[in-house]
């Protein structure tokens, strides 16, 4: 089953860092680059946050029934932060630059939740294709 926590850990990171990362551009660039970079990484937490929500109404064990009302309005919220990227991108309330560093440090954070989600399995218990041979 998909561990909801790896989500959310991407999700208070990108958080922690798009503040951090926003407070030092704004401090060294100017505030509109740091306000750009913190909207960015507050727009990538929404986005997990959203698709958290439908991986958790549409993702269930083969058994489990489907409510089709809850995959749908997750699909419909999903939409929206799509929408809002859409309008940022016309309206361009923030330099560009600074959203694409915003949406970057999510990806540093999935890579670190990830890093913290990894199990520590010995090689020696589930051997795998040439690891059986032998």
């Amino acid at each position: 089953m998909l561990d909801r926590g790896f989500l959310r850990r991407a999700q208070y990171g990108t958080l922690a860092g798009g503040v951090l990362v926003g407070a030092i551009t704004a401090a060294l660039a100017t505030v509109g680059h740091g306000v750009g970079v913190a909207a960015g990484a507050a727009w990538a937490a929404l986005n997990l946050r959203v698709l958290e929500g439908l991986i958790g109404v549409a993702v269930l064990p083969r058994d489990a029934p489907r409510d089709m009302v809850p995959i749908f309005l997750w699909g419909i919220a999903k939409l929206g932060v799509y929408g809002l990227a859409f309008w940022i991108l016309i309206v361009r309330p923030f330099p560009a630059i600074g959203m694409v560093v915003g949406l970057t440090i999510m990806l540093v954070a999935l890579v670190l939740a990830g890093l913290a989600t990894r199990t520590t399995v010995s090689r020696d218990t589930t051997p795998r294709g040439d690891d059986g041979d032998g």
